[in-house]
């Protein structure tokens, strides 16, 4: 087995509970078409609410099929962030998401070899367990734009990342330079 994605919880009255999907599934397929990783998994699943998804998993060494009926996720379950409950913005200042970065300057580009291959704030340091970690930042990585905007300083990273924050946007893509090269990753901005 070499692809698809493990199932870690099953809500007890979801649609995937009563088709009869337990945690520890790991799910191969949805209607015929392979699963790579969760992210097609769940942009696919997205895509079907209101129909039925046919999805091919393997449990204890069998492989089962079953159908699924998607249905929309209640709302009530998540707090709108239009609402008057809602607590201020967790993250005001770029260290709220747990690294640390840096301009590129003679000092960085001796410490980080990889800033001389672009231009961008660099992660000086990552804090476990933060919103920095949970998008895979290292120290090191160059950070070359916030969704399609290109930074080029820790300012102009900040000024992006508060203004989608300000909109009400709970994420941002960012497009990173590390060892392995160029990649997409997603930051929290809000809880």
């Amino acid at each position: 087995m070499n692809n698809g994605v493990i199932v870690a919880d099953v809500d007890p009255d979801s649609p995937a509970a009563k088709a009869g999907l337990h945690e520890g599934d790991v799910i191969q397929a949805y209607d015929n078409i392979l699963v790579r990783d969760y992210r097609q998994l769940n942009r696919a699943v997205t895509l079907a609410v209101g129909k039925s998804m046919t999805l091919q998993f393997w449990r204890r060494g069998r492989q089962s099929t079953v159908v699924v009926p998607v249905i929309e996720w209640p709302q009530e379950l998540w707090e709108s962030n239009r609402s008057q409950t809602v607590k201020p913005p967790r993250f005001s200042r770029l260290e709220d998401f747990g690294m640390e970065l840096a301009d590129v300057n003679d000092e960085m580009q001796k410490k980080f070899p990889m800033s001389l291959l672009a231009r961008g704030p660099i992660v000086t340091s990552v804090t476990h367990d933060s919103a920095a970690s949970a998008a895979k930042l290292n120290p090191g990585d160059v950070i070359l734009k916030v969704q399609t905007d290109d930074v080029h300083t820790v300012a102009e990273l900040e000024q992006h990342l508060m203004k989608l924050r300000d909109r009400g946007e709970r994420n941002a893509l960012i497009l990173v330079r590390g060892e392995q090269g160029k990649r997409w990753s997603t930051l929290l901005l809000q809880l």
